[in-house]
C-alpha cells in the first residue's frame, strides 16, 4: 500500500465539503488495515475536518478517557455503515485548530496505524491513541518561544547526522523515520537492528557528552548502539540553523519523506516564524562514531545497581580509549546496507 501523501487527505476533505444544515458525517475510506479502518471525514453542520479511526473487536476507552487536546477534539464516533462489533474514534478540527497543523497530525496518524497494520486490533488501537497523545502534549507547548541556546546546539547536531545518513546511503524516508531524537525516543536513532545516540558539543577543550539518564548508553533494547559525538564551532562563517532546516528540505522535497521531516521539526520545537532568532553560527569540526558495549565508559541501569534510578553524568570523547568507526562499519552492523 502506498505512503500517505502531503496532498490525499486534504484534497479529500475538499471533496467532502458542502453547506448541509443536517447533522451527520460524510466520508471515505483511505485506508484498510486489517482490522482497522482509516475515513476522511467532514461532520455537519460544522463542516468540520476529522480522521475517523474504526476498530473491528477492540475495546475501546471511555469519553473520559480519550485525551483532551487543544485545535482538535477525540471523541467516539457512531458511522451507520459499519457492522455492529465496529468501534470508531473521530479526531476533529476545532474552529480555532490550524488546518495546516491538523493535517501534518493527521498524516502522520495514518503512517504510523500503516507501521502496526500486522499488530492486532487492540495493539492498533493502543498504538493511535499513544500518538494522539504525543500530539496532545506538542499542542499543549508555549508555542511562541525560541529553543533554549542547549536545545538549538542539540538539533543542529541531530541534523548534521541525519545529512550524514542520507550522504552514506540510507534512503531519505527510512532516515527520517528512524530519527526519535524529536519525540523523547530513548535514542536519537533507531535504524534497523541497532540505534544511534547524538552528542553536541562546542567547547574548545575536550570533547564533553553530556549523557542525561541511565538509558542512553544502555544497549539492552537497541544493539548494536552507537554514540555520534559532533563537534562544532562558533564561525560567523558557519551556518545558523534555519539553513540546516532549509537544505535538508532541500534534499528530502523528492523522497517522499518531507511530511515526516515536518514533523520531527514541530516536535523538536522549530517554528519556521523564529527563524530570525537563530543568529548563531556553527561550523562542523569533527564527528566521531564509537561503539557503546562493554569497553565503553558508561553508566547503565545494570552497571550501578537497582538503589540507583536516575544520573546525569559526562564522557570526554576524547578520552575513549577505543578508536571510532566509519559510518558505513555502522550502517553494515544495523543490516540496513
Amino acid at each position: 500500500m502506498a505512503t500517505m501523501t502531503e496532498a490525499e487527505l486534504p484534497s479529500t476533505w475538499r471533496a467532502l465539503s458542502g453547506a448541509d444544515q443536517n447533522e451527520g458525517w460524510r466520508y471515505i475510506i483511505i485506508r484498510k488495515l486489517g482490522p482497522c479502518t482509516l475515513h476522511a471525514g467532514r461532520r455537519f453542520p460544522g463542516n468540520e475536518e476529522a480522521l475517523l479511526v474504526s476498530f473491528e473487536g477492540a475495546k475501546l476507552p471511555g469519553a473520559r478517557q480519550l485525551p483532551k487536546a487543544r485545535g482538535f477534539e477525540v471523541a467516539h464516533v457512531v458511522l451507520p455503515t459499519l457492522s455492529g462489533d465496529t468501534s470508531t474514534i473521530g479526531l476533529i478540527r476545532e474552529s480555532q485548530g490550524s488546518l495546516e497543523l491538523f493535517s501534518m497530525m493527521a498524516q502522520d496518524i495514518v503512517v504510523v496505524m500503516e507501521r502496526s497494520a500486522s499488530f492486532t486490533v487492540q495493539e492498533m488501537m493502543q498504538g493511535f491513541l499513544r500518538r494522539v497523545a504525543t500530539w496532545q502534549e506538542f499542542m499543549q507547548r508555549p508555542g511562541d518561544q525560541l529553543l533554549s541556546a542547549e536545545s538549538e546546539l542539540g538539533l543542529v547536531g541531530e541534523l548534521l547526522t541525519l545529512e550524514l545518513l542520507i550522504e552514506a546511503g540510507v534512503q531519505p524516508l527510512a532516515a527520517v523515520e528512524g530519527w526519535q531524537g524529536p519525540e523523547d525516543g530513548v535514542h536519537d536513532f533507531v535504524l534497523g537492528s541497532g540505534a544511534i545516540e547524538v552528542k553536541s558539543t562546542i567547547a574548545t577543550s575536550g570533547f564533553p557528552a553530556r549523557i542525561g539518564s541511565l538509558d542512553q548508553l544502555d544497549d539492552a533494547v537497541h544493539k548494536p548502539l552507537y554514540l555520534c559525538g559532533q563537534r562544532l564551532a562558533l564561525d560567523p562563517e558557519g551556518t545558523a540553523l534555519p539553513k540546516h532546516v532549509a537544505r535538508l528540505r532541500d534534499t528530502l522535497a523528492e523522497s517522499g519523506a518531507l511530511a515526516r521531516f515536518e514533523v520531527r521539526m514541530l516536535h523538536a520545537g522549530f517554528l519556521d516564524r523564529h527563524s530570525d532568532g537563530y543568529t548563531r553560527r556553527f561550523a562542523s569540526i569533527d564527528t566521531k562514531i564509537f561503539t557503546v558495549d562493554a569497553e565503553f565508559p558508561r553508566l547503565t541501569p545494570a552497571l550501578v545497581g537497582p538503589e540507583i534510578r536516575h544520573a546525569i553524568y559526562g564522557v570526554d570523547l576524547d578520552l575513549v580509549a577505543a578508536p571510532p568507526v566509519a559510518i558505513g562499519v555502522v550502517l553494515n552492523s544495523f543490516g540496513i546496507m
